[in-house]
């Protein structure tokens, strides 16, 4: 889930749990001195939402965004999503922990794979990294046996 305050003042947000406890807090992540919260909520469940201004800033409006993500692939070879030969999928990775999946079944030859823009990892059967890279625009060439 993704919490973002935009505003032109300088605002500090927390998440609390049903029983009052802290679990998130965020001042300036956001564009400017907007807070950001981006989080994985494990419980559902009731949550509290608090918004103030930081220190003595004063008094300012603001508008309070919450988006909820899907998980859109699987995060294991186990659960990997099935894709073909020659078909793009689009996918959205939702923060550094997060690790999308895919199941190909390959015949031998040469093939072009790629990530735009974000790491692409080959792994084997037993997960074991076959080929990586990390960069802005990526493919690679790899011919099977």
């Amino acid at each position: 889930v993704t919490i973002a305050v935009s505003t032109y003042g300088d605002s500090v947000l927390y998440l609390f749990n049903n029983q009052g406890q802290e679990i998130a807090f965020d001042d300036d992540d956001g564009p400017g001195s907007s807070s950001k919260i981006e989080m994985s909520v494990r419980d559902a469940g009731l949550y509290y939402l608090e918004v103030r201004a930081y220190g003595s800033y004063g008094s300012f409006s603001y508008t309070v965004l919450v988006e909820y993500s899907v998980e859109d692939y699987g995060d294991t070879p186990e659960s990997a999503t099935n894709i073909d030969v020659d078909t793009a999928v689009a996918g959205e990775l939702g923060g550094p922990d997060d690790k999308d999946y895919f199941r190909l079944n390959l015949s031998a030859g040469v093939y072009s794979f790629g990530a735009f823009p974000v790491a692409l990892s080959l792994k084997d059967g037993q997960n074991a990294t076959l080929a990586q890279l990390i960069g802005p625009l990526l493919s690679y060439n790899i011919t099977t046996a």
